[in-house]
């Protein structure tokens, strides 16, 4: 069974589950959408999926332990989302994924790491047509913060504060404490509990810390 190509349609929304209830199926190739949310753990669940295309879209978390037992995968494309490591051990020693790729760059070939970069997201033999190989590590002052990254890039503090609002559960902060953080509209140096010098560079950080109560960090 071929999932009939869904790539550029603006999908949202999480993986399809009912996807995982087709065992018949061979081919899903949605890329270029709009979906987020984290690849279901049960992705085993489809036996003979031989082409799996989710390049360019929103998802989160991590590939899938499951992933990596399929033995029918031939194709595997998770480029340009937000996925973080690791390469499940199972993918990254698969002969038959992308090529064979990997007994030459072993897990690169599933997912460029973070601080590299390829046009398709994984070590190829020119990944960016110049004769090079394999994933390409980023420049002086860029790097990339997900796996499978098409582009490198300089961070800023914001960025950096971004992140570590994700890291330490910020959303769960009470409402006072999380006000302004990663709103466009509002700059960093005006976030609840981030102070900054004169020229705007941040220059102390006071957060919540979850336990039995809630207790401020100030660094």
């Amino acid at each position: 069974l071929l999932v009939k190509p869904s790539f550029n349609n603006r999908l949202t929304g999480t993986f399809p589950q009912s996807l995982l209830e087709v065992g018949s199926l061979q081919i899903v190739h949605m890329k270029n959408n709009k979906l987020s949310g984290s690849l279901p753990d049960t992705m085993c669940k489809l036996s003979v999926l031989s082409w799996l295309d989710l390049s360019n879209n929103l998802l989160t978390g991590e590939i899938p332990e499951g992933l990596g037992l399929i033995k029918s995968l031939r194709d595997l494309r998770l480029g340009g989302n937000k996925i973080n490591g690791p390469v499940p051990e199972d993918l990254c020693t698969n002969t038959l994924v992308n090529g064979g790729r990997v007994r030459q760059y072993g897990c690169d070939a599933i997912a460029c790491p973070p601080g590299t970069r390829s046009s398709v997201g994984f070590a190829t033999d020119d990944p960016d047509g110049g004769g090079g190989s394999g994933c390409v590590s980023c420049p002086e002052g860029e790097t990339t913060r997900y796996l499978g990254s098409r582009g490198c890039r300089a961070f800023t503090q914001r960025d950096f504060l971004s992140m570590f609002f994700d890291s330490v559960g910020g959303d769960a902060w009470p409402e006072d404490d999380k006000r302004g953080w990663k709103d466009d509209d509002v700059p960093e140096c005006e976030w609840a509990g981030v102070s900054c010098d004169e020229v705007g560079k941040v220059n102390g950080l006071s957060y919540l810390v979850s336990g039995s109560n809630w207790e401020p960090r100030h660094y």
